[in-house]
């Protein structure tokens, strides 16, 4: 931040352009840490150091061990799910494969709640076609 001569006090103005903050040279000493773990040091700011980092007061980045671990029980769900997508449709009837929608009903059974959307880009992931294509090929 740049501060300008006033011409009028003929002095260094005590505040940037802009700013509510007053001028201030920043502390040699080392930044303090971010308070919602991440690990990244602060910034100074209006003549005291910052306790988070912008957005990190939200809670986004708080306990990243518990974020990393949901995510991979997410996908290892994921995984489980993409497997039983597979062995419903290899035990299908050739003439009449099963809709996105037929999974669906399926999987409700089992106790896994998916919409058809959800059934459809786990299908595509493990390069299976539509009930269509399906049919025609078999």
């Amino acid at each position: 931040m740049n501060v300008t001569w006033s011409k009028e006090n003929k002095d260094w103005n005590k505040f940037s352009k802009g700013h509510r903050c007053k001028i201030e040279i920043i502390p040699n000493n080392d930044a303090p840490l971010c308070k919602c773990g991440c690990g990244r040091t602060t910034e100074w700011g209006c003549g005291k150091w910052n306790t988070y980092i912008k957005y990190h007061h939200l809670g986004k980045f708080e306990n990243l061990e518990k974020n990393t671990e949901r995510r991979l029980i997410k996908r290892k769900t994921i995984l489980e799910i993409e497997e039983i997508i597979k062995n419903v449709i290899d035990k299908e009837n050739p003439k009449k494969p099963f809709t996105d929608e037929d999974i669906v009903r399926l999987l409700m059974q089992k106790g896994i709640k998916k919409t058809e959307r959800t059934i459809r880009t786990y299908r595509e992931e493990i390069n299976i076609q539509s009930f269509t294509k399906r049919r025609l090929i078999k």
